[in-house]
């Protein structure tokens, strides 16, 4: 048995351009939500009781790590490494899903509604969990990247058509 040297290595193909202005585009969409969202790290509510501060002290955590984690991504996107991105990306999914929903079930409790309102927590709570952990692995074993793009898409895609969706609204039927 002989020992596999780093030129017996399978070289990964160059990725390609669309890739990588896609995943920028993605990043660059995450990392000015978290950046939009990252002021809310210095409100301060005065809970007073503990598992509301333990709540807001999560939330807080949330913000300051997707703001850090949304702009590694679009840094890795933009210096040609969709690999290390799409994993941040995915991360970043996880991340949000580990510090949003405890605090949203211990407050709340699981409250499904009927409509659309209970879509978006259904995607929120167990569907964008899912797509971040299958982007995840993608990037970890390096295959498939286009449909691992393709996943870490579909949460902002989703944002970005329910922010459509409301301001059509508010235009046509007003306030």
């Amino acid at each position: 048995m002989s020992a596999i040297t780093l030129a017996d290595a399978p070289v990964a193909p160059a990725p390609s351009p669309r890739l990588i202005v896609a995943i920028i585009a993605i990043a660059g969409v995450e990392a000015l939500g978290a950046a939009w969202d990252a002021p809310g790290i210095f409100f301060e509510y005065d809970h007073t009781t503990t598992l509301l501060n333990v709540a807001q002290t999560m939330i807080k955590a949330k913000l300051g790590l997707a703001l850090i984690v949304a702009a590694a991504a679009l840094w890795f996107a933009a210096t040609a490494r969709p690999r290390h991105a799409i994993a941040l990306l995915g991360a970043l999914a996880l991340l949000r899903w580990a510090l949003d929903v405890p605090t949203t079930w211990m407050i709340h409790g699981l409250e499904f509604e009927g409509g659309i309102p209970g879509l978006v927590v259904l995607a929120q709570q167990f569907v964008y969990p899912l797509i971040g952990a299958a982007a995840l692995a993608l990037a970890w074993r390096n295959a498939r990247l286009d449909v691992a793009t393709g996943l870490i898409a579909l949460p902002p895609l989703a944002a970005i058509t329910m922010i459509a969706a409301f301001t059509f609204a508010v235009l046509i039927h007003g306030f």
